[in-house]
């Protein structure tokens, strides 16, 4: 283990000082470290979500009347599981505590984008609807969390959490903290690895454009919520 250095008694090396680029490389690498000699990938350094940015733009088009709306592209994380072509997960980290980037990241952020990366995955393959599943991470500090989403019912998106887990501050509880970390990044993988399988075993069908899409993203309405917000528009312009 990298971080069992900092252990060792005699050791001068304050993990609680770590920046959040040397947070994830020591101290929480075991959550990407685990996917090593796999098909999945830990991609990081800020990468975009290729899910999240299709989903943006998917209502871009050419118009003769109005200018092309520019391309978005999709919000960072700090790690992106990948296998193929297949987003299958992200990490946000935060070297410190902060209970406002903690909420940002555990209850809008990491939520939005693994939404998207759900949509994206069950729109190609609509018979995976209510088996396949994301992971996500959040680390704020010295604590973790797991998130697992799946739509288990085929209509709503559920989000479960696991309870907090604190990294050892100290060589008397190193050992016992450690493996229950470990005991999480393999819960973790097995999520992945999971949803992967099916994916290799599930035939992507060709598709007309503008089908209705299996899951909505997030906060982009459907057509007939569009045309009904419109159509109200147009009464209310007429009244006055």
């Amino acid at each position: 283990m990298q971080t069992s250095k900092f252990y060792i008694p005699g050791s001068t090396t304050s993990v609680e000082k770590f920046l959040e680029s040397d947070s994830m490389y020591y101290l929480w690498c075991p959550v990407n470290t685990i996917f090593h000699n796999s098909k999945i990938q830990a991609l990081g350094k800020e990468k975009t979500s290729i899910s999240h940015a299709n989903l943006l733009n998917a209502k871009r088009k050419l118009s003769a009347l109005e200018e092309i709306e520019r391309e978005k592209i999709g919000r960072r994380l700090d790690v992106i599981y990948v296998a193929s072509d297949i987003e299958l997960g992200g990490l946000e980290v935060g070297p410190k505590v902060d209970n406002t980037k903690e909420f940002q990241d555990s209850m809008l952020k990491l939520p939005f984008v693994l939404k998207d990366m759900l949509t994206d995955l069950i729109n190609h393959r609509p018979s995976l609807l209510r088996e396949a599943h994301v992971l996500g991470y959040n680390i704020n500090g010295t604590g973790i969390t797991l998130l697992d989403m799946d739509s288990y019912k085929g209509n709503v998106i559920r989000v479960r959490r696991s309870d907090k887990l604190v990294y050892p501050m100290t060589d008397d509880d190193y050992v016992l903290k450690i493996v229950s970390i470990l005991e999480l990044a393999a819960h973790g993988k097995v999520i992945v690895d999971d949803t992967y399988d099916l994916c290799c075993n599930t035939r992507v069908r060709p598709s007309a454009d503008g089908e209705q899409n299996v899951v909505p993203p997030s906060f982009i309405p459907n057509n007939s919520q569009e045309s009904s917000s419109a159509s109200s528009a147009k009464k209310k312009n007429k009244k006055k």
